[in-house]
């Protein structure tokens, strides 16, 4: 192999056309298998100026390996050695500075009352500051209390004379290691949390901190409530359109087992909240408590309707859910069931009014649309024909 391999470098004195080797040479195993270690790697000098001579050695000797060049082992972005310009990266704190010349990481961290520490290493900048070229852009964080460290300052003496824990201000900057051991004279520290101490503001619709879990009298709700819903309660809440239960019972200052208890056609999700229904936000304490009343079982004989029904609605009704609009044929009803109740007849009358629809009177009656429905079958699946006037 040695002497093989000097023939071709006696071949090679001057730089010439590498496909004016002999074929025997030029397609041996050694030089094919130089070539596709050389092309293999972006370490090699492969590059755009072998590409044809490669793929011409390939016709050649009628063999097929791939001749692109490759990618270099790293995204270089910037230049080597020096810091990178923040406003291609992210900045947390949204700040920027432009460096000019004359200045040096603790004279940029003295004016913007930051830890020097944190400046040079969200910045990619070198310990001795020797990579900050003028005209960077820079991020600059937050602000915090600073401290110029003094020759001989230990974490410990800073702490105690700040009269904070030590533990607290190594954690308050992050550039020094677990014994402070590399605290540096003449360089900014933070005394305090980033952007300062966080104060809290009161959330939008929180009233005064309620004092007592139970009411100790009931109120009545100023409209309609969901079915099942308590009325041992001392104060309702209107739902809108976009509640939830977190939210409520975060405003109304109850946790949220006690308001889907309160309500229990709340589903386990909390997903079918009905805008416009009253839900107790506030029961007492007493709202579950059952009648020790022996119960009796009562018959009740089915109601006449008490205005026109539409063709199929269901005759075998208890109540009736009845229209009120101003309308020349008068008033017409809906009828519908109370889910508790064993008996497959419906049994509920309700007035409709104005901005009625069928989630706001399934809610109200615990029923389903299934078997609301059912014993109205005019209704369409999507509710869209409920009209005042119409049964």
């Amino acid at each position: 192999m040695k002497d093989f391999v000097s023939s071709i470098e006696a071949n090679l004195t001057q730089d010439s056309d590498i496909t004016a080797l002999p074929d025997a040479q030029l397609c041996s195993p050694c030089l094919l298998a130089l070539f596709q270690t050389l092309q293999g790697t972006p370490y090699s000098n492969y590059g755009a100026g072998l590409v044809a001579p490669y793929q011409a050695v390939q016709t050649r000797c009628n063999v097929k390996y791939p001749t692109g060049i490759q990618p270099p082992p790293t995204n270089v972005t910037s230049i080597s050695g020096y810091a990178s310009d923040s406003a291609n990266t992210t900045c947390l704190s949204g700040n920027y500075y432009t460096v000019v010349s004359g200045d040096n990481c603790q004279k940029i961290a003295a004016a913007k009352g930051v830890a020097t520490g944190t400046l040079q290493v969200i910045n990619n900048i070198l310990p001795d500051c020797s990579n900050l070229i003028a005209g960077a852009s820079i991020c600059v964080p937050q602000a915090c209390t600073t401290y110029l460290v003094q020759p001989g300052d230990t974490c410990w003496a800073i702490a105690s004379a700040n009269s904070i824990p030590t533990s607290k201000l190594i954690s308050l900057n992050p550039t020094l290691n677990s014994d402070c051991t590399n605290l540096l004279s003449g360089t900014n520290i933070c005394l305090s949390p980033a952007a300062g101490i966080y104060t809290p503001t009161t959330i939008a619709g929180v009233t005064a901190t309620q004092t007592a879990i139970y009411a100790t009298s009931t109120v009545a709700a100023a409209g309609p409530t969901p079915y099942g819903t308590t009325a041992n309660c001392g104060g309702f809440y209107k739902v809108k359109s976009g509640d939830n239960c977190q939210q409520i019972s975060l405003v109304q200052q109850i946790t949220v087992a006690l308001f889907e208890a309160i309500n229990p056609s709340i589903n386990s999700a909390c997903t079918n909240l009905t805008p416009d229904l009253y839900y107790c936000v506030f029961p007492t304490a007493e709202w579950n408590a059952t009648s020790n009343a022996t119960s009796t079982t009562t018959t009740t004989a089915y109601a006449t309707p008490p205005a026109p029904t539409p063709t199929g609605t269901t005759p075998d009704c208890y109540q009736w859910y009845v229209s009120r609009p101003t309308h020349p044929q008068g008033p017409l009803s809906w009828s519908s069931k109370n889910k508790k109740n064993t008996n497959t007849s419906p049994q509920n009358r309700h007035t409709v009014v104005s901005g009625d629809y069928c989630a706001l009177i399934e809610s109200t009656y615990g029923i389903t649309f299934a078997q609301f429905q059912a014993w109205n079958p005019q209704i369409n699946a999507s509710c869209g024909n409920l009209l005042l006037g119409d049964a």
